[in-house]
């Protein structure tokens, strides 16, 4: 348990654990929390096989129908300037990564040179946010400088590129050192909003009203010049901000402005006690009202959201239960009408066993009372995360669903909404201790490999997608994997129930996405190559060996099909075919390398740290930031009409049988240098990548289906959901939801 902090008077320092100061609890009702199956969700996606990522971020475009378009961000480095961002058009079945055009002068390019980052005019590779605004479509990103400051950078073409007059990595103009930045905007106008602490000191929090032009951010309301470090910040006595969110229901509160925080507020003994408030702005965040949200000591980070009526839900997990919270705050009721925020009603624990301990909580909410909140959770009985050890059982993400999450506002008050709990994940994610001593980890030899927190979002149709880290693997690195929510309720009381498949063996990809060049725009006029072109993959046990089926559209000419060149600092030197799956607690791969000209050479392995991405500039992680799939092991393979094979002997890969359990199955094509010239400056770049799926192995041949079968958009009429498929595929497989056409992905 973290403990109090003191503040020295007359020295700014701060000290742990001189002397302690009683704190007041949270106080709750027992768990309305039953485990059951009220929603279910889909096999894990890796958004990026190469790189690992510590807080990741999703957000699902609510520009586009049925959530088809998403977006995934996380912070790889700062020492190298890193922090990455990827788009999917397919409902997060696939990824790309957005990059910058190193030789487009328009968006600052030579300044990306080895960095692969969505814009080049700045820093970054700190904490990322990304929020899109669903009035213009715009996409504001925003990646931490060390502790520097902060910058911003706006897409106006969802995604593609973000052009460097609207980069600005200078929008700290306030205060001293800065940490954990959060976006916000005014729904279809330009304004949009940056808010960050410097720890202790505060909140700032700046504005731009040129949707982040580059020069435009300010600090409203400061009576000193923006560029002097005497600004004050708005909201003081700031130890760790928390989310910010931004009404624009068009309702009571319209435009207002809530940041959740722990307080670290002095009292008459210099006392720094750390409890959850929210700060609440009415005038565009030139002043902040602050109110007590809950007593007692969350862990970071405090998480707030609003549903489409404007009433306010908040999550945090307190450090002395280990349990996780639910407050609410009707928007309409009593004082919350003129100071929306002052009043809550709970807290309401929402977790139950077998998550006994858990952590790093978010919330989203849709119609008014019907919400979802996740957590980390655990069943080993611990004092608190960082005692878990490793073999006791792991952690899984955890969700908590509630459909009254504001009965406590009736005239006959609930003792508690009901909440259904389920695991996201189809396996443990984590199998170690959680530190939560932040960056003071590293001293401590603590588990920080997942960093502070996960994510999750709400589509137009309130159906859920996350987004979380899977470290269960030879080198511990956080592997970032997304799932959306296959069925079950909507968050929106008029919307259909989900309805995704659930992906198994053989299933298939779509055809003509495999795009390359991708930097900037050249996405836009990009050719698919036929030979790094999937369409789907198929394994099954063959005697003492695993055999793995890729179907490709092309299969002649492999050599001749790899891309030359550089693409940026990358050499184009090779192929690599790729399937990786989740097995026995490690992750283990097949492949072939196609060199360009030639033929192909087959390979297997085990992400470990023989095979890690590592960094000549950037000693940051010994242990690898990602995979190269070395060739580590042996394999076997031919070419046929429509499939690349490989067979892999069953011991070099964990000893998988009959019967076995693959988690995450999925193929991946590269494009990049030899397998030894592989570093952080010069990674592969992901051309195509097959949907994944679970696979219960037999010894029945599985031929991947390579019909993608396109989807006319769902429909709705007066609640009833109507999905279209091609009539040559309704026949047999009706009503199972696969992925898009190709036309629609990449857009």
């Amino acid at each position: 348990m973290r403990r109090p902090l003191v503040l020295v008077a007359g020295t700014g320092l701060l000290i742990a654990g001189l002397a302690s100061a009683p704190l007041a609890s949270a106080t709750a009702s027992a768990s309305h929390t039953v485990n059951d199956h009220f929603a279910t969700f889909t096999p894990a996606t890796v958004v990026d096989p190469i790189l690992f990522g510590g807080e990741p971020g999703l957000t699902i475009d609510p520009t586009k129908r049925g959530g088809s378009r998403e977006f995934v961000d996380w912070p790889v480095s700062s020492r190298t300037n890193i922090g990455v961002f990827f788009r999917s058009t397919d409902g997060g079945l696939s990824f790309q990564k957005r990059y910058a055009d190193v030789t487009d002068p328009v968006s600052g390019g030579p300044a990306c040179a080895g960095r692969q980052v969505p814009y080049c005019p700045s820093g970054g590779g700190g904490d990322t946010d990304t929020q899109i605004d669903p009035g213009s479509g715009r996409i504001y990103f925003s990646s931490q400088e060390s502790l520097a400051n902060e910058a911003v950078g706006t897409s106006f073409d969802h995604g593609n590129t973000f052009p460097a007059d609207h980069v600005d990595p200078l929008t700290h103009k306030a205060g001293g050192d800065v940490d954990r930045q959060w976006l916000g905007y005014w729904k279809g106008t330009q304004t949009v909003f940056l808010a960050y602490h410097s720890p202790i000191v505060g909140e700032y929090v700046m504005r731009s009203d040129q949707a982040g032009a580059t020069g435009s951010w300010y600090l409203p309301g400061s009576s000193v010049p923006v560029d002097n470090p005497a600004s004050t910040p708005q909201v003081p006595f700031v130890a760790q901000s928390g989310s910010m969110v931004v009404d624009n229901t068009g309702g009571r509160h319209n435009h207002t402005i809530y940041i959740g925080y722990l307080s670290a507020i002095p009292d008459a003994n210099n006392f720094l006690t750390e409890t959850f408030h929210v700060a609440v702005s009415t005038d565009g965040a030139k002043t902040f009202k602050t109110y007590e949200v809950a007593k007692g000591l969350p862990y970071n980070f405090t998480k707030l959201w609003l549903d489409n009526k404007g009433n306010l839900y908040a999550v945090w997990t307190d450090q002395d239960s280990n349990n996780t919270f639910l407050a609410t705050s009707k928007s309409n009721v009593g004082k919350n009408r003129a100071n929306p925020g002052s009043v809550w009603k709970g807290p309401y624990r929402i977790n139950a066993a077998p998550a006994r301990v858990t952590i790093f909580p978010d919330v989203r909410a849709g119609s008014p009372g019907r919400i979802a909140a996740i957590y980390y959770g655990t069943g080993v009985k611990a004092p608190d995360p960082d005692s878990v050890k490793p073999g006791q059982g792991g952690w899984w993400p955890y969700v908590s669903m509630s459909t009254n999450a504001l009965c406590g506002w009736k005239a006959d008050p609930c003792a508690s909404p009901k909440f259904h709990q389920m695991r996201v994940a189809h396996k443990i994610n984590h199998d170690d201790n959680i530190c939560t001593a932040g960056t003071t980890c590293a001293a401590t030899q603590g588990n920080r490999n997942m960093a502070d927190y996960w994510d999750v979002d709400v589509d137009r149709q309130g159906h859920l997608g996350f987004v979380w880290d899977d470290t269960v693997n030879g080198i511990g690195g956080p592997v970032v994997k997304v799932a959306r929510q296959a069925s079950g309720p909507s968050l929106y009381a008029s919307k259909p129930k989900a309805h995704r498949a659930m992906r198994r063996n053989g299933y298939p990809d779509a055809k003509g996405d495999a795009k390359f060049p991708i930097s900037g725009d050249n996405i836009k006029t990009a050719a698919s190559h036929p030979t790094l072109d999937l369409r789907g993959t198929g394994v099954f046990i063959k005697g003492t060996k695993l055999e793995v089926r890729i179907a490709l559209t092309k299969t002649t000419g492999l050599g001749a099909g790899v891309p030359t060149g550089n693409d940026g600092t990358t050499p184009l030197q090779q192929a690599k075919y790729v399937v990786r799956w989740d097995f026995g607690g490690q992750v283990y791969y097949a492949g072939a390398n196609v060199a360009a000209g030639g033929t192909p050479s087959y390979f297997s392995g085990k992400v470990s740290d023989a095979e890690g991405v590592t960094s000549p500039t950037n000693a940051d992680n010994v242990g690898g930031f990602g995979n190269t799939y070395a060739a580590l092991g042996p394999a076997t393979g031919r070419v046929t009409q429509s499939a690349l094979i490989i067979d892999v002997p069953r011991s070099a890969i964990g000893s998988p049988k009959s019967g076995s359990k693959l988690t995450s199955v999925g193929t991946y094509t590269m494009v990049g240098g030899d397998d030894s010239s592989v570093t952080l400056e010069t990674l592969p770049i992901t051309v195509d990548s097959s949907p994944t799926f679970d696979a219960k192995l037999g010894t029945t041949v599985v031929n991947p289906r390579k019909t993608a079968i396109p989807l006319v958009p769902l429909l709705t009429f007066g609640g009833l959901a109507l999905l279209f498929v091609s009539a040559g595929f309704a026949g047999r497989r009706s009503g199972r939801m696969l992925r898009g056409s190709a036309a629609t992905r990449h857009a």
